[in-house]
């Protein structure tokens, strides 16, 4: 009945090519098979063919192959049940049908005996490096390495705490006299010019207003061009000199009321005596203004480009179809001035000119202007006040942490920095990374998260894309795409794709960008502490020449995570501290002098400049990123 089984003396190992073992099995299942088929009204003890006969795989490679091994137990037990199955129909002995399967005892675990091979596969060890060196294999590690940061950490939380004592002030005026500081003279002045940029606000959409006002006068020229059968060319060329006036007389007052909105609230700061806060608030208050208003005056001169050439398709149209009708007014009738389609949720130009369109978008958690934002539906009351609560707790906290690791080793870095100690100032600068780190992921979860999702809820915007996984980037370039959207896209869309679109290449252009964030770095940083010193400037131009280096580094390694790891150490670790150290140190000698700084360096983390510098320190961490460019 078929093919024979080769036989095995008991407990005996014979070595057969594979070939061999395969056609055995084959031959053991067509037999068996063949026996429970000539008995169908049996019941349903079938032997499983699996279990008819074992051949295990050694994990040892030779020269030939690999061996095989045959072992005789399963094998009789196949036979036993065969045996039993053509005799009396598949039962096993003493029992019947169905109960010789419930009654059949259940292996627990695996069945080994003296002979059952352990090594199987060829394998290497796990802490090999593996294309499949999966992070959940080695989890243990980095719950072990989390131990480890947990414990390093409390213990510097308690070595400062026994070192300076608890600088926390839990006296709630003192909070209020820090963050407002309004007895001064020029705090107050300070606070009041913050809602005053409002009014540079007003003065672009009343620019804008005029702008479209020329517009009509550019379409009543049309038509009384027209009627007097001004040849075409001549007829083009006069209205694209009028627009050229017109959009260079709407570009100076927009270049004038701009530069003022950036230049008079830095001005007012640097002149006046205003503590440190009221100072970084407007001087941030102005930035984001300046931007804004640029965004807002850029896309306003893009619709009524649009508007002029959809209306001069117009009336081209309509004149080759011999049914023009010389309205001063024609092809901003049938669609948007724009050329959109009209709908009635859609804001198309000019209806976008009012009051209630600017005050949104000042207040929108963004820096592109665009005629229509998508919304949400509801607000969410319990939502917005989760993220009202953790804010207050989160300033809180950063305050906290400046106060009480931040300042102190700052303050012990003077020392060093003033003496040219290289290895002592290499060594406060990696003691100084810990906190600062600490401090700044805190202020980004603080203004991007929880602040502008505060925005956010309150004006129902829909896009709260504010940031993505920059703590996954492998290259400098990368973070810069991922960590500030809001400005990411304001560079792009603002500043380096017109320059793209007038001939400027890719790389220029890029350095353009670099040159605008760097700006814009050393003006939040620099005008607040009354010293444009140039650090944070040059410390953003030198991201240029560093992302070239990352992405080459990135593709000679081919591994994001080795570059992860160089953009934390380069960028977190050394390039954040180095500039906050430099700013204190410029800051205090400005404000108490150089015997008073070589005073707070002898005195490391005393009392002498603890005061003063309490302010910067409030402040100072989340003014160095606040503003970031986008890198391509």
């Amino acid at each position: 009945m078929g093919d024979e089984l080769p036989s095995c003396e008991p407990g005996s190992v014979v070595q057969k090519e594979p070939e061999q073992a395969a056609a055995a099995t084959a031959a053991l299942q067509r037999q068996l098979s063949q026996q429970q088929s000539a008995v169908p009204d049996r019941g349903a003890a079938a032997v499983p063919p699996a279990a008819a006969l074992t051949y295990s795989t050694i994990g040892q490679q030779q020269q030939g192959g690999q061996a095989f091994a045959v072992t005789e137990q399963p094998a009789a037990a196949a036979e036993t049940l065969a045996a039993a199955a053509a005799s009396g129909g598949g039962e096993a002995p003493g029992l019947a049908g169905s109960q010789a399967v419930a009654a059949r005892p259940k292996p627990k675990g695996l069945q080994m005996d003296g002979a059952s091979p352990v090594h199987i596969a060829a394998k290497d060890s796990i802490l090999t490096w593996q294309d499949d060196w999966g992070v959940a294999r080695h989890e243990g590690l980095l719950n072990l390495g989390m131990v480890v940061l947990l414990a390093t950490n409390i213990r510097l939380v308690m070595s400062n705490i026994f070192m300076y004592g608890l600088r926390l002030n839990l006296n709630p005026a003192s909070w209020v006299a820090a963050v407002f500081a309004v007895a001064s003279g020029d705090n107050l002045k300070t606070w009041l010019a913050i809602p005053g940029c409002i009014l540079f606000s007003g003065a672009a959409l009343m620019v804008e207003v005029l702008g479209w006002w020329l517009l009509q006068q550019e379409r009543k020229l049309r038509y009384e061009l027209n009627k007097k059968d001004v040849a075409p060319k001549q007829l083009q060329k006069e209205l694209a000199a009028k627009a050229a006036s017109h959009e260079g007389l709407l570009l100076a007052l927009h270049i004038l009321n701009v530069g003022c909105s950036l230049v008079l609230p830095c001005a007012m700061v640097l002149y006046n005596e205003a503590t440190l806060v009221p100072s970084f608030a407007l001087t941030f208050t102005s930035i984001i203004t300046f931007m804004k208003l640029t965004s807002y005056a850029h896309c306003n001169i893009t619709l009524r480009k649009h508007a002029r050439n959809k209306a001069a398709a117009a009336i081209a149209a309509a004149a080759a179809a011999e049914s023009v009708d010389q309205s001063p007014f024609l092809g901003a009738a049938a669609a948007g001035a724009d050329g959109q389609e009209t709908t009635n949720d859609a804001v198309v130009y000019p209806n976008n000119l009012n009051l209630g369109d600017m005050g949104y978008y000042l207040l929108a958690p963004t820096l592109t202007y665009q005629l229509n934002f998508p919304r949400s539906k509801v607000r969410r009351p319990k939502l917005l006040l989760k993220w009202v609560g953790l804010l207050l707790l989160t300033a809180m906290l950063m305050s906290f942490m400046q106060v009480q690791f931040l300042l102190p080793c700052m303050q012990s870095s003077l020392g060093p920095l003033r003496e040219m100690n290289l290895l002592a100032f290499t060594e406060r600068l990696l003691r100084l990374s810990i906190p600062n780190l600490a401090v700044w992921l805190v202020m980004f979860y603080l203004v991007f998260h929880l602040w502008l999702n505060i925005l956010g809820e309150l004006m129902l915007f829909g896009d709260r894309t504010f940031y993505k996984e920059w703590w996954n980037a492998a290259t400098l370039a990368d973070y810069w795409k991922l960590w500030n959207i809001p400005v990411h896209k304001w560079m792009l869309r603002t500043v380096f794709f017109p320059l793209i679109h007038a001939g400027v290449g890719k790389y220029r252009a890029m350095l353009v960008v670099f040159f605008v964030s760097a700006a814009l770095h050393e003006l939040a940083v620099g005008v607040p502490l009354r010293m444009l010193r140039g650090w944070a400037f040059w410390g953003m131009m030198a991201q240029v020449p560093l992302i070239g280096l990352t992405e080459k580094l990135r593709k000679r390694i081919k591994s994001d995570s080795l570059g992860n790891m160089m953009f934390w150490a380069s960028f977190c670790v050394f390039g954040q501290p180095m500039c906050l150290i430099l700013y204190y140190h410029d800051w205090l000698l400005n404000n108490i002098g150089m015997q008073g700084l070589a005073q707070a360096a002898a005195a490391g983390a005393g009392s002498v400049a603890t005061a003063a510098a309490a302010s910067l320190a409030s402040t100072g961490a989340a003014a160095i990123n606040i503003v970031a460019p986008a890198a391509r």
